[in-house]
């Protein structure tokens, strides 16, 4: 039973300060939102591992291919090239189209 109490205590007491806090998350978030910077493209052409693989889903092994691709072809001359290189898909470079560039 005293079990019972100290849960339904804590679930309260979490639960009061949820709600106080909600108004200031929401004013927070909307101070980032406004200043918050536009993101920075990674240039396929130029980007080393380490760059690569900051775009979620390129670890690595798919890092080292994109580079070793460039080396071999030269530079890409769109992004659709990218889908020629193994382990990536039409579908990884359309979804993260925005977060790459050619130059």
């Amino acid at each position: 039973m005293k079990k019972t109490k100290l849960l339904t205590a804590l679930l309260l007491a979490g639960a009061l300060f949820q709600t106080n806090m909600a108004p200031a998350a929401e004013q927070a978030g909307n101070a980032v939102e406004q200043v918050a910077p536009a993101s920075v493209k990674i240039n396929i052409n130029q980007a080393d591992e380490a760059q690569l693989m900051n775009i979620k889903g390129i670890g690595p092994k798919r890092a080292e291919a994109i580079i070793a691709y460039r080396t071999a072809n030269g530079p890409f001359a769109s992004l659709d090239q990218l889908a020629e290189i193994k382990g990536i898909s039409p579908a990884f470079v359309e979804a993260h189209s925005a977060e790459l560039s050619l130059e």
